[in-house]
C-alpha cells in the first residue's frame, strides 16, 4: 500500500542552497481538496512531465498517496480546469544521507520557503538542518492545497506573524 510520511519546516536562510543538486519548476492545481478527505491534484513539472496524485489522510503525518504519470496534454487540460493553483521551484538535496526538498513558492506565496523530508516510518529519527527554523507539519494553512485556496499574501498580518 503506498503511503507518504513527511515532515515540513519553515526555512529562513539560504544555507541549504549549497546542498541543492537539482531543481524543477512545478505548477500544481487542485481538482479536489479537503482537510478530512481526498486531495486530488495535477502537477506539471518543467513544462514536460505531468502527474496526477490522489492523497487521503490516514493518521497524523501518514497519508495514502497514489501518483501516476499522465500525458502532458491531458495534464495541461486538467490544469486549465482547476481554480486553485500554486507555483514553486523545487530544489532537491541531501542532508546527512537523507533526501530533502526545499520548495520556494512563487506568485502570491512568493516569500514562503518550506523544506520537506519523507520518512520511512513515523518513529524515524531525523536530523533537522540548522536552516529549518520551525516545524509546520501540523499547520493546515501551510499545506499546498490550503495555499492554493488562500495564499499567504491574503492572510491577515497578525496571522502571518503568528505562524511565520
Amino acid at each position: 500500500m503506498p503511503f507518504e510520511i513527511e515532515r515540513k519546516f519553515l526555512v529562513k536562510s539560504n544555507e541549504w542552497k549549497a546542498l541543492s543538486n537539482k531543481k524543477s519548476t512545478i505548477e500544481q492545481g487542485y481538482i479536489v481538496s479537503s482537510k478530512e478527505s481526498w486531495n486530488i491534484r495535477v502537477r506539471i513539472i518543467d513544462d514536460n512531465c505531468s502527474k496526477i496524485t490522489l492523497k487521503y489522510p490516514k493518521k497524523g503525518i501518514k497519508k495514502y498517496e497514489f501518483e501516476y504519470n499522465i500525458p502532458l496534454d491531458e495534464g495541461q487540460e486538467l490544469m486549465k480546469l482547476t481554480k486553485n493553483k500554486i507555483q514553486k521551484v523545487r530544489h532537491y538535496l541531501k542532508y546527512k544521507n537523507k533526501d530533502w526538498i526545499v520548495d520556494c513558492f512563487k506568485g502570491k506565496n512568493k516569500s514562503l520557503v518550506i523544506a520537506e523530508i519523507e520518512m520511512d516510518s513515523i518513529r524515524e529519527k531525523i536530523s533537522i538542518p540548522i536552516w529549518c527554523i520551525k516545524e509546520v507539519t501540523h499547520i493546515p494553512e501551510l499545506s499546498n492545497a490550503a495555499l492554493s485556496k488562500k495564499s499567504i499574501s491574503e492572510w491577515p498580518i497578525e496571522k502571518v506573524h503568528s505562524i511565520l
